[in-house]
């Protein structure tokens, strides 16, 4: 009987990038150091909002969204992996304390879904499809009628 072949020298496993992305999430929600989980030259595909690449602008994209909700939380809700990618579906909440999208502080309790997918190399995150869910929180926000 033959062993069941691992991923090839410098490959990462399923596991490794599950692993990865769930340490992305705790520096997401830890307002930890970016550079902790995702590669100096990632590549964030922002649905609605632009493609960044690299670490400085990432970390200032995020930062945009974090002075607006300065509280939020993420929640992984599920994940599928296949090799170096994992597919996640989360949900975050937070209150909306500062500008955001040209929108003053409400003070509302907002809540919105999304789903990413990502490519790990090594022990970082090289590349994300970023894509939430906008609208709901223009509307929660008071931006847009229900």
């Amino acid at each position: 009987m033959e062993a069941a072949a691992g991923p090839a020298d410098g490959a990462v496993s399923s596991r490794r990038a599950l692993a990865v992305v769930r340490r992305a999430v705790d520096v997401m929600n830890e307002r930890g150091d970016f550079a902790a989980a995702w590669a100096p030259d990632v590549v964030w595909h922002a649905a609605g909002i632009g493609e960044f690449r690299g670490i400085e602008a990432f970390s200032s994209a995020v930062g945009v969204f974090a002075e607006a909700f300065p509280d939020y939380r993420i929640e992984l809700e599920g994940t599928v992996t296949e090799g170096n990618l994992v597919a996640a579906r989360f949900t975050t909440r937070a209150t909306h304390t500062g500008p955001f999208m040209g929108i003053q502080p409400t003070g509302r309790p907002v809540e919105w879904v999304g789903n990413d997918i990502y490519r790990v190399e090594g022990d970082r995150i090289a590349e994300e499809w970023f894509c939430e869910d906008l609208l709901s929180v223009l509307r929660q926000v008071g931006a847009v009628p229900a």
